[in-house]
């Protein structure tokens, strides 16, 4: 069982069914791997210069983010309830991202939960291997919840890549083509005619 305490000082409301959404996002992240611990923790909906302010005490790090996690538990002592550790998440950092990425403010406000949740419970990205286990982990709990899990913006980035990369080569065959002795007089007179 979780507990889960909210504050929103972010100026920005949301509905309370977003935020049982998110209370649910977080609880099915920690239960998954800690059934038998009963845990409480707060999350602190906040504005961009709160949660800098934030970044730059607590990480050394000048600028505004999505979403902090500070946990405080130690796994070790399953039947005693305990402060499972804070969340801060930027509500207006949330709303930018989601339009960014071309998917729903309710994704990126559950996504960011999932996220903060891992890190909780001793999930990291510091290297590749932490980065793709904990993916991996965010996408199974926002699957778990019917919680989309493909960005449009991402398949936008991947067509656009592979566009871009056609167009070259592409280019490429075409300068290759009229190089070449006795296909073409030279590239000048393929640009300009001549």
């Amino acid at each position: 069982m979780i507990a889960i305490h909210t504050q929103n000082r972010s100026g920005i409301r949301f509905s309370r069914t977003l935020l049982e959404k998110i209370k649910k996002t977080i609880r099915t992240a920690v239960e998954a791997e800690y059934p038998n611990h009963t845990f409480e923790l707060n999350i602190f909906f906040c504005d961009d210069e709160t949660i800098r302010s934030y970044n730059r005490e607590y990480r050394g790090v000048d600028r505004a983010t999505d979403v902090l996690s500070f946990p405080m538990f130690d796994f070790g002592t399953p039947e005693l309830p305990a402060l499972l550790g804070d969340i801060v998440l930027s509500v207006p950092r949330a709303q930018a991202q989601a339009e960014e990425y071309g998917h729903s403010f309710e994704r990126e406000m559950c996504f960011l939960a999932a996220h903060a949740a891992l890190h909780l419970i001793g999930y990291d990205h510091e290297n590749e291997d932490e980065r793709a286990q904990m993916e991996t982990r965010q996408r199974e709990v926002l699957s778990a919840l019917g919680i989309e899990t493909f960005t449009a913006r991402k398949q936008i980035r991947e067509d656009s890549a592979i566009g871009l990369l056609w167009s070259l080569g592409m280019a490429i065959g075409i300068i290759f083509i009229y190089l070449t002795p006795g296909y073409a007089p030279n590239l000048m007179s393929f640009l300009f005619g001549n």
